[in-house]
This record gives structure tokens, sequence and C-alpha cells, in this order.
């Protein structure tokens, strides 16, 4: 906890608290197929407060499991999915994969 001053005034800063990888592959998930299916690198790094290395690490794995489509430099990524069923049945292959956190 941060103790931080606004005037005479105290204010307790809590960071954030951690969240596991598993954590963070799930709500991109999500995030990707509530927003089109259009997979966004920079607003998952802006919307989740990830560098480029751990949004790197979270798109593998999710085209890893088949959750979006492979890497091609020339067109965007979306989602393989179709509904939040599938979605869900897919992200249940991470807990049986060998991931940190």
């Amino acid at each position: 906890m941060l103790i931080d001053t606004l005037g005479d005034q105290p204010i307790l800063v809590n960071p954030l608290p951690p969240t596991t990888t598993k954590n963070l592959i799930t709500a991109v998930a999500v995030s990707v197929l509530a927003n089109d299916g259009i997979v966004d690198r920079n607003s998952i790094m802006r919307r989740f407060f990830i560098d480029k290395e751990k949004t790197d690490e979270i798109l593998n794995i999710l085209e890893k499991i088949e959750i979006i489509s492979p890497y091609n430099p020339f067109q965007c990524q979306t989602i393989l999915v179709n509904n939040i069923i599938s979605l869900k049945q897919k992200l249940e292959l991470i807990n049986n994969e060998n991931i940190n956190n």
C-alpha cells in the first residue's frame, strides 16, 4: 500500500491486485469475442494494462488452442469461435496446458 497526499490529507493508494495469466487469457478472449471478433493488439495492451511481450504471450496461447486465427502480417487476426459456450470449452483447455500462474 502506498501513501500519497493531497494537500494535508493522506490518501491510501492500493496497487492493482495481481492478475494471473489464465485470468488475462480469459478476459482477452471474451473481450475479442464481444468486440466484433477482431484482434487488436494495441487495444488489448491499453485495456488490460499489459506490455507487448505479455500481449504476444497471451495471443500465442489463444492461437495454440485455436480461439483466434494464426498471426498474418497482411490481415487482421479474428476469433474462430462463434459463441460464448464454444469459447468456454476452448478456454477449459488452458487448465490442461502448462501455463504459468
